[in-house]
């Protein structure tokens, strides 16, 4: 489908679904339960392709394409992050991923002033869910990878709480030192 768009001159960040979604953003994000039989090795294929075809790693950030709804402004990375999905992440990064993008988010009657909520694709690294050790192991590689990216690991706090906040009372003793070595500040 995909050789199919850019063989019909398609732009390879036009937002191909009605919630303004690039196809890279939909590859990097977590396959619906009825798509479940995509397997992880075709998403890296797609996601190879796409990037190979000119698509932006950077899709969906503040003056890049896909820009809309606060959904449709979640980055390749920060889908890739949040659904603990290393190899794509390793992809994004390698293609120039800005692994510091910040989204904010602000209820219609806030002011910018109050706060809302503010996030980065290592924010949603350290949401991810880790039930199994296997899933823990992965989480703790994405997040590694996009420290060594240069990801700042103070990044503005994400529902009142730092990305070390959140790791410490997560109990994610692995990653403290990675981001204690990254600058990460230590809650007092």
């Amino acid at each position: 489908a995909l050789r199919e768009i850019f063989s019909a001159g398609v732009d390879g960040d036009h937002p191909i679904s009605s919630d303004r979604h690039t196809a890279l953003q939909l590859c990097c994000g977590e396959s619906q339960p009825w798509e479940r039989q995509v397997a992880l090795e075709d998403r890296i294929a797609c996601v190879e392709f796409l990037l190979a075809n000119g698509a932006s790693p950077n899709a969906g950030a503040p003056g890049n394409p896909g820009q809309g709804t606060y959904s449709t402004n979640l980055t390749p990375l920060m889908n890739a992050a949040y659904h603990v999905q290393v190899e794509i992440v390793e992809l994004l990064l390698s293609a120039g991923a800005d692994v510091n993008v910040i989204l904010d988010e602000f209820d219609e009657e806030e002011e910018e002033e109050e706060g809302g909520v503010h996030y980065s694709a290592l924010a949603w690294a350290t949401s991810a869910c880790t039930y199994t050790p296997a899933d823990r192991a992965r989480c703790h590689a994405v997040i590694e990878a996009m420290i060594r990216a240069g990801a700042d690991a103070n990044p503005p706090e994400w529902h009142e709480t730092t990305v070390m906040q959140r790791v410490i009372m997560d109990r994610r003793r692995r990653i403290w030192p990675v981001l204690l070595c990254a600058g990460a500040i230590l809650p007092t």
